[in-house]
C-alpha cells in the first residue's frame, strides 16, 4: 500500500474543492481523480491501528456476540516469539457462539475488516482509527471475520 503524502492529500482536497466549480465535460475526469485518491486514502491500515481496535473490539465492543476466544493474545503488547499478537503474525480464533462456530483472524483480515468499517462509516481508516470506540471497533471485527458484513447489532 502506498502511504499519501501531504502534497497528495492537499491535491485531494483542491479536487474535490474544484469539483464545486466544474464544468460538466470536467466532472467526470474530476470524479474518478477524487475517487482514486480516495481508495488508496482508505487502504493505510497501521500494525497499530490493528492492536487498538482489537483491544476495543475483545475488552467489550463484541462481548454480546463471541462466546470466547482462543489463540494469539490481541494486543502487541502481550504478545511473546512463541505466541505472537495478531499484529505480529499471530492467528486468534473467535467462537461465535455454544456450537463452536470458529473464525479465524490474522493481521490481513483484520486489516481488511478496518478498511470496510471506515468505509461503511464514510471516513477514511485514519479517521475511523481516530474516532474510534467500542462499536466501531465490533464493526471492524464483524467485518474482518464475515467477509466485509457486520452480521450483528
Amino acid at each position: 500500500m502506498s502511504k499519501f503524502t501531504q502534497d497528495e492529500i492537499t491535491q485531494l482536497h483542491m479536487l474535490i474543492i474544484q469539483h464545486e466549480f466544474a464544468t460538466k465535460q470536467e466532472l467526470p475526469e474530476l470524479k474518478a481523480k477524487v475517487r482514486t485518491l480516495n481508495e488508496v486514502v482508505l487502504e493505510e491500515v497501521t500494525d497499530e491501528m490493528v492492536d487498538m481496535i482489537l483491544v476495543g473490539a475483545c475488552e467489550g465492543g463484541s462481548n454480546y456476540w463471541i462466546d470466547h476466544v482462543d489463540g494469539a493474545p490481541y494486543w502487541s503488547g502481550n504478545g511473546t516469539d512463541e505466541n505472537p499478537s495478531v499484529s505480529q503474525g499471530g492467528t486468534m480464533v473467535f467462537v461465535e457462539d455454544l456450537e463452536t462456530t470458529e473464525h479465524k483472524l490474522t493481521a490481513e483480515k483484520m486489516k481488511d475488516g478496518i478498511r470496510a468499517a471506515a468505509k461503511l462509516r464514510g471516513k477514511t481508516v485514519e479517521r475511523f482509527y481516530e474516532d474510534h470506540d467500542a462499536e466501531c471497533a465490533d464493526m471492524a471485527l464483524q467485518a474482518a471475520l464475515f467477509d466485509g458484513k457486520v452480521i450483528y447489532g
